[in-house]
């Protein structure tokens, strides 16, 4: 998490996908990467997996 945190994984064009069981705060998590990346200043996109697959097609 802690290299979540630094951001490099945008800088790097990396992408995440967090994996744990329901009721983690995995989107809680997203979010805050999400708006602590905007406030950086970087553009960012979050979407879920249903919404990614969709986009795919």
């Amino acid at each position: 998490m802690e290299y979540l945190e630094t951001l490099t994984f945008v800088d790097n064009k990396e992408n995440i996908i967090l994996i744990v069981t329901p009721k983690y705060g995995k989107t809680h998590y997203a979010t805050a990467l999400g708006i602590k990346a905007c406030i950086a200043g970087k553009n960012i996109l979050f979407i879920s997996v249903s919404n990614l697959v969709i986009e795919l097609r």
